[in-house]
């Protein structure tokens, strides 16, 4: 744990981090090297209050490839996906060029953005606020 209800899932590539609030969600689900340790992880109790069956979607803070590209498989699972609304055309069109899947070594299967994020919204029940940065 990193901080009061925020931990850091160790991966091999990328930072991904599990928030415990009213809602419990990831941020980013890491590259696809890191897919199965996540999904690992995630099926194991992550602490001793949270399962994978306790998380509620992932939020992607944009759309580079070693941040999104376990998203496909988390929705596979069940899991809501969020993410801002320019990055969300990316993802669901799996963009080489702007989520950098050739810079990474890696393909990117395309998935749905459950929901897309605007500018200052706040994520219900996370205490969280969106803010869109340019990452190209």
């Amino acid at each position: 744990m990193i901080a009061p209800n925020i931990s850091l899932v160790k991966s091999s590539r990328s930072n991904i981090y599990f928030i415990k609030s009213d809602k419990n969600f990831l941020i980013d689900s890491g590259s696809s090297k890191d897919v199965s340790y996540l999904l690992n992880t995630l099926n194991q109790d992550f602490d001793s209050e949270i399962k994978f069956s306790d998380l509620d979607f992932v939020v992607n803070t944009h759309c580079h490839f070693d941040h999104i590209a376990g998203d496909y498989f988390l929705k596979r699972k069940g899991i809501d996906l969020y993410a801002h609304r320019i990055s969300a055309g990316y993802i669901e069109e799996s963009d080489s060029k702007f989520t950098l899947q050739k810079f990474f070594g890696g393909k990117l299967e395309s998935c749905e953005v459950d929901r897309k994020l605007e500018d200052y919204e706040k994520i219900e029940g996370t205490g969280f606020k969106v803010l869109w940065t340019r990452t190209f």
